[in-house]
């Protein structure tokens, strides 16, 4: 993880460490870990215009109105969050990493709330985002010629969603009396 890290060379000074809100240091770097896997154009556009916030390790948080009034705000869940020592090859962390590049896909691509459209161009604008997220993910993991990492695909996505759904159903089952 620490070579990836030395790579956030970009992120050094820009301001957008104050807009990524994480309570726990690890986390933070897998935010960081995974800005490293935008393209360049698309990390300069978006990093003033994005702020990602985790609720892990605390029971709430406020998003301040002058970050909310001129950003996107990427809320991310705190049962998506690798345990602490995972490693960047780990199925959790790939999807984590996942999960930030489709939300940054969809505010790169200027997509409508799924509230505000109809279902079928809400598949579409998912679509987008996922095939947008796992290209600028194996397109890095190409790019720095990790090639002990397999390629991400819609496969391993879908295992990690229904794992998570499986949990939330779980975390807010109804205990019966």
């Amino acid at each position: 993880m620490s070579k990836l890290w030395l790579q956030s060379w970009r992120h050094a000074n820009s301001g957008f460490d104050k807009r990524i809100h994480c309570y726990n240091d690890y986390h933070k770097t897998l935010i960081w870990i995974a800005l490293n896997y935008l393209p360049k154009d698309v990390y300069e556009k978006m990093k003033n215009n994005i702020a990602i916030y985790s609720t892990s390790y605390t029971d709430g948080c406020r998003v301040a109105k002058k970050i909310r009034e001129n950003r996107e705000i990427i809320l991310l869940s705190d049962h998506i969050m690798p345990k602490e020592g995972s490693s960047t090859g780990q199925p959790e962390v790939r999807y984590l990493i996942f999960v930030i590049l489709h939300e940054i896909a969809h505010a790169y691509k200027n997509h409508l709330p799924s509230n505000e459209i109809i279902e079928k161009k809400n598949s579409e604008q998912e679509i987008e985002a996922n095939n947008l997220a796992l290209d600028w993910f194996n397109s890095f993991e190409e790019k720095n010629n990790r090639k002990k990492s397999r390629p991400l695909t819609m496969e391993e996505i879908n295992i990690a969603q229904d794992k998570n759904k499986k949990i939330m159903k779980e975390t807010y089952k109804q205990k019966k009396k």
